[in-house]
């Protein structure tokens, strides 16, 4: 479903939202191993006012709205977790180009699904061990929201950022000239920075905050901005995970150094 016309991100969405033969890749959220498979059975039942349509003169198959509901699983059988799916399906159909005239043909007609909801949450990309519980759930809800409602997807991120800074400590209130002063998101930011150094994810958090902030203001945000920012989103966890690593492997590099062979 690749368009050159469309950009990097409406692509990104259009393979996330709509399948038909191709189920998007989606990463189980509750084993955070495995992926989620496509739907054996797939339940579609055409709206009243999409029938109604059925009389209108010029009506044809393209014109059908019908509502989808499914059932599927994680691929892992140690998982097992189980997973709703549901939105909107249309109809599409196989054109076979015939003459120069742009003439065609075509009898096969075939289901395109838009996904608008999911239960549990399914995961867009690896979240590392490293992010705290508790901003990984807001985390989640942003990729649920992001199939129905982008802008509260966008402000989902955004308090996902929050509650990420609350948990590493990151203070929200400061004192000034003996009162009570709340910290605003940017001021937290920059406060993150300074204690840690040695990330370099500020831009991209700074970025993280602009478009939450744009969900918090516009009713109408797209879907591809979040989806912008979850680029942004991965490069933060990437970092935080590779600190983790560097600071963990430390004390036994030192030790390989210092007897120059392995220690165990």
């Amino acid at each position: 479903m690749y368009n050159k016309q469309l950009n990097e991100y409406e692509n990104k969405y259009r393979e996330i939202v709509y399948f038909s033969d191709k189920f998007p890749v989606f990463l189980c959220s509750t084993c955070k191993i495995g992926h989620i498979l496509k739907p054996k059975n797939i339940t579609e039942e055409e709206t009243g006012p999409s029938k109604r349509l059925h009389n209108e003169e010029h009506w044809d198959y393209d014109r059908i709205i019908n509502r989808w509901t499914a059932l599927t699983t994680c691929n892992r059988q140690e998982c097992g977790e189980i997973y709703i799916f549901s939105g909107d399906s249309y109809v599409e159909e196989d054109c076979i180009i015939g003459d120069n005239d742009g003439d065609y043909s075509s009898n096969d007609y075939y289901s395109v699904f838009k996904i608008k909801a999911t239960y549990p949450s399914i995961m867009l990309f690896h979240v590392p061990h490293v992010y705290p519980d508790a901003a990984t759930e807001e985390l989640l809800q942003s990729f649920s929201l992001l199939f129905s409602n982008p802008s509260a997807s966008a402000n989902a991120l955004r308090r996902s950022l929050e509650i990420f800074l609350t948990e590493v400590n990151i203070q929200k209130i400061k004192v000034v000239n003996g009162r009570r002063k709340q910290l605003s998101l940017h001021d937290r930011i920059k406060l993150y920075v300074s204690k840690n150094p040695n990330l370099h994810t500020g831009t991209y958090l700074e970025a993280i905050k602009w478009i939450g902030n744009a969900g918090s203001h516009e009713s109408n945000l797209k879907a591809e901005n979040v989806l912008h920012a979850y680029d942004f989103m991965e490069i933060v966890l990437d970092d935080l995970a590779l600190q983790a690593k560097k600071k963990k492997s430390q004390k036994s590099v030192k030790a390989i150094n210092k007897r120059k062979k392995p220690v165990f």
